[in-house]
Protein backbone atom coordinates (compact mmCIF):
# COMPACT_ATOMS: atom_id res chain seq x y z
CA UNK A 1 0.00 0.00 0.00
CA UNK A 2 1.11 3.79 -0.65
CA UNK A 3 2.05 4.02 3.33
CA UNK A 4 2.56 2.42 6.51
CA UNK A 5 -1.10 2.50 7.72
CA UNK A 6 -2.18 0.53 5.37
CA UNK A 7 0.67 -1.97 5.10
CA UNK A 8 -0.64 -2.39 9.15
CA UNK A 9 -3.96 -2.85 7.86
CA UNK A 10 -2.89 -5.20 5.03
CA UNK A 11 -1.06 -7.01 7.71
CA UNK A 12 -4.02 -7.42 9.90
CA UNK A 13 -6.43 -8.67 7.29
CA UNK A 14 -3.68 -11.06 6.12
CA UNK A 15 -3.55 -12.87 9.73
CA UNK A 16 -7.50 -13.53 9.05
CA UNK A 17 -7.42 -15.23 6.31
CA UNK A 18 -8.24 -18.28 8.27
CA UNK A 19 -11.23 -16.50 9.67
CA UNK A 20 -11.81 -15.55 5.86
CA UNK A 21 -11.62 -19.50 5.00
CA UNK A 22 -14.30 -20.29 7.34
CA UNK A 23 -16.77 -17.53 6.42
CA UNK A 24 -16.77 -18.90 3.06
CA UNK A 25 -17.17 -22.32 3.79
CA UNK A 26 -20.02 -21.70 6.37
CA UNK A 27 -22.15 -19.58 3.55
CA UNK A 28 -21.47 -22.41 1.36
CA UNK A 29 -19.51 -19.95 -0.92
CA UNK A 30 -16.55 -21.58 -3.02
CA UNK A 31 -14.45 -18.17 -2.78
CA UNK A 32 -13.97 -15.44 -0.94
CA UNK A 33 -11.80 -12.51 -0.37
CA UNK A 34 -11.37 -9.13 0.96
CA UNK A 35 -11.11 -6.42 -1.64
CA UNK A 36 -9.38 -2.38 -1.61
CA UNK A 37 -11.16 -0.85 -4.10
CA UNK A 38 -9.47 2.58 -4.93
CA UNK A 39 -9.61 5.35 -7.38
CA UNK A 40 -7.01 3.28 -9.57
CA UNK A 41 -8.50 -0.14 -9.15
CA UNK A 42 -9.09 -2.69 -7.08
CA UNK A 43 -6.28 -5.02 -4.95
CA UNK A 44 -6.74 -8.44 -3.25
CA UNK A 45 -6.06 -7.73 0.73
CA UNK A 46 -7.06 -11.42 1.41
CA UNK A 47 -8.53 -14.13 -0.54
CA UNK A 48 -9.95 -18.04 0.00
CA UNK A 49 -10.81 -20.50 -2.63
CA UNK A 50 -9.13 -18.20 -5.43
CA UNK A 51 -6.50 -19.75 -7.73
CA UNK A 52 -2.96 -17.52 -7.99
CA UNK A 53 -4.36 -17.65 -12.06
CA UNK A 54 -7.28 -16.14 -11.51
CA UNK A 55 -6.74 -13.59 -8.56
CA UNK A 56 -3.89 -12.70 -11.78
CA UNK A 57 -6.11 -12.65 -14.74
CA UNK A 58 -9.19 -10.62 -12.52
CA UNK A 59 -6.29 -7.92 -11.83
CA UNK A 60 -5.17 -7.65 -15.14
CA UNK A 61 -7.88 -8.07 -17.31
CA UNK A 62 -11.30 -8.37 -15.55
CA UNK A 63 -11.67 -5.67 -12.87
CA UNK A 64 -12.86 -2.97 -14.80
CA UNK A 65 -15.34 -5.05 -16.33
CA UNK A 66 -16.71 -6.25 -13.00
CA UNK A 67 -20.44 -5.71 -13.26
CA UNK A 68 -20.82 -5.57 -9.76
CA UNK A 69 -18.03 -3.36 -8.49
CA UNK A 70 -19.08 -1.17 -11.27
CA UNK A 71 -22.50 -1.12 -9.99
CA UNK A 72 -21.15 -0.47 -5.93
CA UNK A 73 -21.52 3.24 -5.98
CA UNK A 74 -20.51 6.06 -3.18
CA UNK A 75 -20.35 4.94 0.59
CA UNK A 76 -22.23 2.00 1.53
CA UNK A 77 -23.30 3.16 5.00
CA UNK A 78 -23.35 -0.60 6.54
CA UNK A 79 -25.05 -1.91 3.81
CA UNK A 80 -24.85 -5.41 2.59
CA UNK A 81 -25.52 -6.14 -1.36
CA UNK A 82 -26.62 -9.31 -2.70
CA UNK A 83 -25.22 -9.58 -6.47
CA UNK A 84 -28.53 -10.23 -8.21
CA UNK A 85 -29.52 -6.89 -6.11
CA UNK A 86 -26.79 -5.04 -8.00
CA UNK A 87 -26.92 -6.56 -11.35
CA UNK A 88 -29.54 -8.62 -12.98
CA UNK A 89 -28.91 -12.33 -13.31
CA UNK A 90 -29.85 -12.25 -16.55
CA UNK A 91 -27.70 -9.77 -17.54
CA UNK A 92 -24.61 -10.80 -15.57
CA UNK A 93 -24.87 -14.15 -17.06
CA UNK A 94 -24.72 -12.79 -20.84
CA UNK A 95 -21.70 -10.73 -19.72
CA UNK A 96 -18.43 -11.52 -20.47
CA UNK A 97 -17.53 -11.14 -16.82
CA UNK A 98 -19.16 -14.31 -16.36
CA UNK A 99 -18.76 -16.31 -19.21
CA UNK A 100 -14.62 -15.86 -18.95
CA UNK A 101 -13.84 -15.09 -15.45
CA UNK A 102 -16.44 -16.68 -13.21
CA UNK A 103 -17.83 -19.71 -14.71
CA UNK A 104 -14.10 -20.76 -15.50
CA UNK A 105 -13.05 -20.18 -11.97
CA UNK A 106 -16.38 -22.46 -11.11
CA UNK A 107 -18.05 -19.45 -9.74
CA UNK A 108 -21.43 -17.82 -9.59
CA UNK A 109 -23.79 -15.65 -6.98
CA UNK A 110 -22.07 -12.81 -4.77
CA UNK A 111 -22.30 -10.72 -2.05
CA UNK A 112 -20.44 -7.81 -0.61
CA UNK A 113 -20.52 -5.85 2.37
CA UNK A 114 -18.78 -2.59 3.40
CA UNK A 115 -15.58 -3.34 5.86
CA UNK A 116 -14.04 0.30 6.42
CA UNK A 117 -13.66 3.63 4.06
CA UNK A 118 -10.70 5.45 4.92
CA UNK A 119 -10.55 8.30 2.05
CA UNK A 120 -11.03 7.37 -1.24
CA UNK A 121 -10.38 3.77 -0.02
CA UNK A 122 -13.21 1.02 0.26
CA UNK A 123 -12.61 -2.18 1.73
CA UNK A 124 -15.33 -4.66 0.81
CA UNK A 125 -16.23 -8.16 1.64
CA UNK A 126 -16.73 -10.22 -1.09
CA UNK A 127 -17.82 -14.11 -0.77
CA UNK A 128 -18.82 -16.28 -4.09
CA UNK A 129 -20.94 -19.26 -4.55
CA UNK A 130 -20.73 -22.14 -6.60
CA UNK A 131 -21.87 -22.26 -9.50
CA UNK A 132 -25.33 -24.23 -9.52
CA UNK A 133 -26.15 -22.90 -6.14
CA UNK A 134 -28.83 -20.84 -4.81
CA UNK A 135 -28.53 -17.02 -4.19
CA UNK A 136 -27.68 -15.59 -0.36
CA UNK A 137 -30.33 -15.35 2.01
CA UNK A 138 -31.21 -12.66 4.42
CA UNK A 139 -29.71 -14.83 6.94
CA UNK A 140 -26.42 -14.60 4.84
CA UNK A 141 -26.66 -10.88 4.01
CA UNK A 142 -26.57 -10.82 8.52
CA UNK A 143 -23.68 -12.25 8.96
CA UNK A 144 -21.71 -11.37 6.05
CA UNK A 145 -22.76 -7.81 7.14
CA UNK A 146 -21.33 -8.35 11.26
CA UNK A 147 -18.38 -10.47 9.67
CA UNK A 148 -17.29 -7.11 7.77
CA UNK A 149 -18.10 -5.14 10.85
CA UNK A 150 -15.72 -7.75 12.52
CA UNK A 151 -13.01 -7.31 10.30
CA UNK A 152 -13.20 -3.34 10.23
CA UNK A 153 -12.81 -2.91 13.69
CA UNK A 154 -10.15 -5.61 13.98
CA UNK A 155 -7.96 -3.44 11.02
CA UNK A 156 -8.60 -0.39 12.86
CA UNK A 157 -7.26 -2.30 16.06
CA UNK A 158 -3.27 -1.12 14.71
CA UNK A 159 -4.76 2.45 15.63
CA UNK A 160 -6.39 1.76 19.09
CA UNK A 161 -4.76 1.16 22.48
CA UNK A 162 -5.89 0.33 25.53
CA UNK A 163 -9.15 -0.56 26.32
CA UNK A 164 -10.39 0.23 23.20
CA UNK A 165 -8.99 -2.95 21.76
CA UNK A 166 -12.26 -4.86 23.41
CA UNK A 167 -14.18 -2.70 20.51
CA UNK A 168 -13.23 -5.50 17.91
CA UNK A 169 -15.41 -8.38 19.83
CA UNK A 170 -18.72 -5.43 19.86
CA UNK A 171 -20.18 -6.48 16.53
CA UNK A 172 -21.30 -9.78 17.57
CA UNK A 173 -23.86 -8.07 20.22
CA UNK A 174 -25.72 -7.60 17.05
CA UNK A 175 -28.53 -6.07 19.60
CA UNK A 176 -26.65 -3.01 20.82
CA UNK A 177 -25.96 0.08 18.98
CA UNK A 178 -22.21 1.14 18.42
CA UNK A 179 -20.85 4.30 16.74
CA UNK A 180 -17.01 5.00 16.12
CA UNK A 181 -16.60 8.71 16.45
CA UNK A 182 -13.93 11.58 15.58
CA UNK A 183 -14.04 14.18 18.18
CA UNK A 184 -16.18 16.29 15.34
CA UNK A 185 -19.07 13.96 15.42
CA UNK A 186 -18.02 12.31 12.33
CA UNK A 187 -19.13 8.73 12.04
CA UNK A 188 -15.82 6.40 11.43
CA UNK A 189 -17.29 3.17 11.20
CA UNK A 190 -21.01 1.87 13.00
CA UNK A 191 -22.69 -1.45 13.26
CA UNK A 192 -26.14 -2.60 11.65
CA UNK A 193 -27.95 -1.86 14.86
CA UNK A 194 -26.64 1.69 14.96
CA UNK A 195 -28.94 2.21 11.97
CA UNK A 196 -31.56 2.07 14.73
CA UNK A 197 -30.40 5.31 16.51
CA UNK A 198 -31.05 7.62 13.18
CA UNK A 199 -33.54 5.63 11.01
CA UNK A 200 -37.34 6.28 11.32
CA UNK A 201 -37.88 7.99 15.21
CA UNK A 202 -34.38 7.25 15.97
CA UNK A 203 -33.24 10.46 18.77
CA UNK A 204 -30.33 10.76 16.54
CA UNK A 205 -29.70 12.10 12.71
CA UNK A 206 -27.25 11.33 10.61
CA UNK A 207 -26.10 14.26 7.89
CA UNK A 208 -22.85 14.29 5.98
CA UNK A 209 -21.38 11.24 7.47
CA UNK A 210 -22.17 13.26 11.25
CA UNK A 211 -23.70 12.79 14.30
CA UNK A 212 -26.27 15.55 16.01
CA UNK A 213 -29.50 14.89 18.15
CA UNK A 214 -32.69 14.95 16.28
CA UNK A 215 -33.60 18.20 18.24
CA UNK A 216 -31.66 20.73 17.06
CA UNK A 217 -32.07 22.46 20.53
CA UNK A 218 -30.07 19.70 21.92
CA UNK A 219 -27.73 19.76 19.29
CA UNK A 220 -24.98 21.81 20.90
CA UNK A 221 -25.09 20.03 24.00
CA UNK A 222 -24.35 16.66 22.10
CA UNK A 223 -21.65 18.24 19.93
CA UNK A 224 -20.03 19.83 23.10
CA UNK A 225 -20.63 15.91 25.03
CA UNK A 226 -18.72 14.36 22.23
CA UNK A 227 -15.66 17.05 21.83
CA UNK A 228 -15.37 16.66 25.80
CA UNK A 229 -14.99 13.13 26.05
CA UNK A 230 -12.73 13.24 23.18
CA UNK A 231 -10.31 15.72 24.24
CA UNK A 232 -7.07 14.80 26.75
CA UNK A 233 -8.28 12.91 29.59
CA UNK A 234 -11.70 13.03 28.86
CA UNK A 235 -13.99 10.85 30.73
CA UNK A 236 -17.28 8.64 30.08
CA UNK A 237 -20.58 10.59 29.38
CA UNK A 238 -24.07 9.58 29.71
CA UNK A 239 -26.82 11.26 27.66
CA UNK A 240 -30.50 10.28 28.48
CA UNK A 241 -32.75 11.47 25.70
CA UNK A 242 -36.49 11.53 26.27
CA UNK A 243 -38.49 10.10 23.01
CA UNK A 244 -42.23 9.07 23.24
CA UNK A 245 -41.22 5.70 23.26
CA UNK A 246 -39.29 6.11 26.61
CA UNK A 247 -35.92 7.26 27.70
CA UNK A 248 -32.80 5.95 24.85
CA UNK A 249 -29.78 6.14 27.07
CA UNK A 250 -26.68 7.48 24.94
CA UNK A 251 -23.28 6.07 26.25
CA UNK A 252 -20.01 8.12 25.39
CA UNK A 253 -16.84 6.09 25.87
CA UNK A 254 -13.69 7.82 25.05
CA UNK A 255 -11.22 5.66 23.04
CA UNK A 256 -7.48 6.14 23.16
CA UNK A 257 -5.22 5.97 19.55
CA UNK A 258 -1.89 4.89 19.97
CA UNK A 259 -0.97 8.41 17.89
CA UNK A 260 -2.40 9.79 21.24
CA UNK A 261 -5.41 11.04 19.88
CA UNK A 262 -9.02 9.76 20.65
CA UNK A 263 -11.94 8.57 18.99
CA UNK A 264 -15.24 8.50 20.95
CA UNK A 265 -17.67 5.04 21.31
CA UNK A 266 -21.12 5.97 21.27
CA UNK A 267 -23.59 2.84 22.20
CA UNK A 268 -27.23 3.43 22.38
CA UNK A 269 -29.70 1.25 24.56
CA UNK A 270 -33.01 1.70 22.57
CA UNK A 271 -36.42 0.95 23.78
CA UNK A 272 -37.81 -2.66 23.50
CA UNK A 273 -33.89 -4.19 23.46
CA UNK A 274 -35.51 -5.63 26.83
CA UNK A 275 -34.02 -5.12 29.95
CA UNK A 276 -30.88 -6.97 31.51
CA UNK A 277 -31.78 -9.53 34.31
CA UNK A 278 -30.94 -8.48 37.94
CA UNK A 279 -28.02 -10.53 37.60
CA UNK A 280 -26.38 -8.70 35.06
CA UNK A 281 -27.14 -5.31 35.85
CA UNK A 282 -25.49 -6.46 39.42
CA UNK A 283 -22.88 -7.47 38.29
CA UNK A 284 -21.89 -4.58 35.90
CA UNK A 285 -22.61 -1.68 38.16
CA UNK A 286 -21.67 -3.27 41.51
CA UNK A 287 -25.19 -3.43 42.93
CA UNK A 288 -27.05 -5.49 45.42
CA UNK A 289 -29.16 -8.22 44.54
CA UNK A 290 -32.29 -5.90 45.92
CA UNK A 291 -30.92 -3.18 44.04
CA UNK A 292 -30.78 -4.51 41.40
CA UNK A 293 -34.38 -6.26 41.11
CA UNK A 294 -35.37 -2.49 41.87
CA UNK A 295 -33.61 -1.10 39.27
CA UNK A 296 -35.00 -3.72 36.67
CA UNK A 297 -38.33 -2.83 38.04
CA UNK A 298 -37.72 0.58 37.29
CA UNK A 299 -36.83 0.22 33.98
CA UNK A 300 -39.78 -2.07 33.05
CA UNK A 301 -41.59 1.13 33.86
CA UNK A 302 -43.46 0.51 37.58
CA UNK A 303 -44.50 2.80 39.90
CA UNK A 304 -43.35 2.97 43.61
CA UNK A 305 -46.12 0.91 45.04
CA UNK A 306 -46.03 -1.89 42.47
CA UNK A 307 -42.39 -2.35 42.76
CA UNK A 308 -43.21 -2.60 46.55
CA UNK A 309 -45.55 -5.22 46.24
CA UNK A 310 -44.18 -6.94 43.49
CA UNK A 311 -40.71 -7.94 45.94
CA UNK A 312 -42.74 -7.80 49.09
CA UNK A 313 -41.09 -5.51 51.38
CA UNK A 314 -42.59 -2.07 52.88
CA UNK A 315 -42.35 1.18 51.37
CA UNK A 316 -40.09 2.40 53.91
CA UNK A 317 -37.99 -0.79 52.64
CA UNK A 318 -38.23 0.03 48.95
CA UNK A 319 -37.47 4.03 49.86
CA UNK A 320 -34.46 2.55 51.30
CA UNK A 321 -33.71 0.53 48.37
CA UNK A 322 -34.25 3.34 45.82
CA UNK A 323 -31.99 5.76 48.02
CA UNK A 324 -28.97 3.52 48.14
CA UNK A 325 -29.48 2.99 44.79
CA UNK A 326 -29.38 6.51 43.56
CA UNK A 327 -26.63 6.90 45.88
CA UNK A 328 -24.63 3.96 43.89
CA UNK A 329 -25.77 5.55 40.44
CA UNK A 330 -25.04 8.91 41.46
CA UNK A 331 -28.65 9.44 40.01
CA UNK A 332 -30.66 12.12 41.67
CA UNK A 333 -34.18 10.88 40.48
CA UNK A 334 -35.85 7.88 38.54
CA UNK A 335 -34.85 9.20 34.93
CA UNK A 336 -31.36 9.25 35.45
CA UNK A 337 -31.55 6.16 37.31
CA UNK A 338 -32.94 4.32 34.61
CA UNK A 339 -30.39 5.86 32.17
CA UNK A 340 -27.67 4.67 33.79
CA UNK A 341 -28.70 1.03 34.21
CA UNK A 342 -29.95 0.78 30.67
CA UNK A 343 -26.66 2.11 29.19
CA UNK A 344 -24.04 1.30 31.47
CA UNK A 345 -25.83 -2.44 32.63
CA UNK A 346 -25.26 -3.00 28.51
CA UNK A 347 -22.68 -0.61 26.84
CA UNK A 348 -20.41 0.13 29.97
CA UNK A 349 -20.10 -3.64 30.09
CA UNK A 350 -18.99 -4.21 26.80
CA UNK A 351 -16.69 -1.09 26.66
CA UNK A 352 -14.84 -0.68 29.71
CA UNK A 353 -11.19 -1.38 29.95
CA UNK A 354 -9.99 -4.26 31.50
CA UNK A 355 -10.74 -3.90 35.75
CA UNK A 356 -13.85 -1.91 35.30
CA UNK A 357 -14.62 2.15 35.12
CA UNK A 358 -15.06 3.67 38.28
CA UNK A 359 -18.45 5.04 37.80
CA UNK A 360 -18.08 8.38 39.95
CA UNK A 361 -15.92 9.49 36.66
CA UNK A 362 -19.02 8.90 34.63
CA UNK A 363 -20.86 12.34 34.11
CA UNK A 364 -24.45 11.85 33.06
CA UNK A 365 -27.09 14.67 31.35
CA UNK A 366 -30.87 13.90 30.23
CA UNK A 367 -31.71 15.92 27.57
CA UNK A 368 -36.01 16.01 27.53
Amino acid sequence: MANAGNEVARSAVEELQPTLAEVVAGRGGAAGAILARTPDGVEFRATAGLSQDAIEAYLSQWQRRDPWIAALRGPFAARVFRGEDLVGTRLLRASEFHSRWLAPNGLDHAIFAEIAEAGPTRDLLCVWRPTGSKSFSRSDARLVGAVAGMLGMLMRQSELAGGAAIAAELVAQSSVPIVLLRADGTIVWSNAAAASLWNGEGPLRRACGRLALRHTGHTARFAQSIASVAAPGGRPSMLGVQTEEGIVALRLQPLMLRSGGTMVALTGYLPGMGVPNAGTIAAALGLTRAQAEVAVLLCHGLETAAISARIGVSQHTLNGHLRDLYGRLRASNRVQAVVRVLGASVALTLLAPPGGVNNGTTEQHTAK
